[in-house]
């Protein structure tokens, strides 16, 4: 028996092998933070709001034989827009009750949008959005800012001025 030979067989053992097991890295959840953008995205349709969802993780490239990085800057949100009144929108989506995960670079980038009189926040609802929406319409420019900045998780935006 040639080596050639012996090669292509153990590599068809091999093979043979693999698809046996059984695939052991299923998700075990469903992907709580793609629910609350859904539900995000049609509560901003239904007030006529202009949003996207921006998908900001690295890609597979066959060509390249890599992840690519990814099109957006680090800290982009996940959904961005402008309000029917023509108000610019930046909203980053976390798992029902997960807001606290909130990363630093993430908090930095609504701290300068709602610092330039954007409405930024961390929500994990529609119903969270809006609620917030609500009130952050009825208040004055200065104070929509200081109810925005107060409503970030308190983690990164102590000490934080407007």
């Amino acid at each position: 028996m040639s080596s050639s030979s012996k090669i292509e067989k153990a590599l068809l053992k091999y093979s043979a092998k693999q698809l046996k097991k059984p695939r052991t890295n299923k998700r075990r959840n469903k992907k709580p933070e793609e629910e609350s953008v859904k539900e995000i995205l049609k509560w901003c349709e239904q007030q006529r709001w202009s949003v996207h969802r921006v998908e900001s993780k690295a890609v597979y490239s066959r060509s390249a034989g890599r992840y690519l990085r990814g099109q957006a800057v680090a800290g982009f949100p996940d959904i961005v827009g402008n309000t029917n009144r023509g108000q610019a929108v930046y909203i980053e989506v976390k798992a029902k009750g997960k807001r606290s995960t909130l990363k630093r670079h993430q908090s930095e980038f609504l701290l300068d949008k709602i610092n330039t009189g954007c409405f930024a926040l961390c929500a994990d609802s529609a119903q969270h959005l809006g609620s917030l929406w609500i009130v952050y319409s009825a208040l004055n420019e200065q104070l929509g800012r200081k109810y925005l900045i107060d409503y970030l998780p308190k983690s990164f935006t102590k000490g934080v001025h407007f």
